[in-house]
């Protein structure tokens, strides 16, 4: 039924046919996301630190001392963050292109995690609707990768 790679390939690909087309634009967004992370993690290292240090070159008088070193710990640790979350938005495109089946279990996972924080952002907010636009969105993500056409690229 599906066509399997050779035993010796490593790549986890069990897919039949071609790339479901939604699939793929969801795979090519995951990926520019990524990109777009790291930009703006090397913005944040090289010139949030700077904007920062303008800004409280500025405010001298008033700024603690305390802020300055507090401040260029936190840009730096934000950049590491954006990184590591870009990296990880990279291989999840990549997997998705190729059909690699953990990361569909990966994005389930992270569709369901997005699905409860919704649910309670959506109580604590007094139903806000955006709230309820991000629960539906992930809802229907969450279904979509669940269908046939995208189980069968994955080869589950």
């Amino acid at each position: 039924m599906y066509n399997y790679k050779e035993e010796d390939e490593s790549d986890y690909s069990y897919y039949s046919g071609e790339r479901p087309v939604l699939l793929t634009i969801i795979s090519i967004l995951t990926f520019l996301g990524g990109l777009v992370m790291i930009v703006i993690g090397a913005v944040l290292l090289v010139g949030g630190t700077m904007l920062i240090q303008s800004i409280l070159d500025a405010m001298s008088s008033e700024a603690p001392g305390a802020v300055q070193p507090v401040v260029g710990m936190v840009l730096p640790a934000l950049s590491a963050l954006m990184f590591v979350f870009a990296g990880i938005n990279i291989i999840l495109a990549v997997g998705m292109w190729k059909g690699w089946r953990p990361v569909r279990y990966v994005m389930l996972f992270l569709y369901a995690i997005d699905m409860v924080i919704s649910v309670v952002l959506l109580v604590f907010s007094g139903f806000n609707l955006a709230f309820l636009v991000g629960l539906a969105v992930n809802a229907l993500f969450a279904w979509y990768f669940c269908t046939t056409d995208v189980r069968e690229f994955f080869g589950c």
